[in-house]
């Protein structure tokens, strides 16, 4: 698979994402009888991207995990979507289950907004465990930007390597027209 044909599949489940949850960020899901249990999470900021996350948490619901967070936009151009590397490390720091996924967001220029998004793999997240999160891409209107080698630098730092330098990739988004983000499709 080309790269820009990869940009696209994502580009394209991001919009589906988008279009099917009603609302941008919103669980779309009424508050369950159960109560949440919500766990804190390391996360691997990467001050080369426009989009900061702060204060994140994963809430176990009865449909599985959300992850709550504050995403600030630093940059002018609205962020559509975000894809994130998830690690579930024991307590002697062996990866227990990883996997990403992306998320559909909209962010616009120098915004701070509030998420809870859907955590679409199956986790099993014990108590002693350890939850640590990095972004590996970040969709905007015009630009995407790209974490590279997400995977090892994620890795590194579970491990306890803070001093490994995260390197930005970023491209022009020639799928997204810089005004889609303002159109409303029925």
């Amino acid at each position: 698979m080309t790269k820009q044909l990869h940009i696209a599949v994502r580009l394209i489940a991001i919009a589906f994402l988008l279009l099917n949850s009603g609302q941008v960020g919103n669980a779309a899901a009424p508050r369950q009888a159960a109560p949440e249990r919500s766990l804190p999470v390391d996360y691997l900021e990467v001050t080369d991207l426009p989009l900061s996350i702060s204060i994140p948490t994963l809430v176990k619901t009865e449909k599985g995990y959300i992850l709550r967070c504050s995403a600030a936009n630093s940059y002018t151009e609205q962020m559509l979507g975000i894809t994130f590397l998830i690690l579930v490390l024991d307590s002697e720091n062996k990866v227990r289950s990883s996997g990403s996924w992306s998320a559909g967001i909209r962010v616009p220029g120098y915004t701070t907004r509030d998420l809870s998004i859907r955590v679409p793999l199956k986790l099993t997240i014990r108590n002693s465990y350890r939850v640590v999160l990095a972004p590996e891409e970040l969709i905007g209107s015009e630009s995407i930007w790209q974490v590279t080698k997400a995977r090892e630098l994620i890795e590194a730092y579970a491990g306890g390597d803070q001093y490994v330098a995260p390197k930005v990739r970023r491209v022009a988004n020639q799928f997204d027209h810089p005004s889609a983000a303002l159109r409303v499709i029925y």
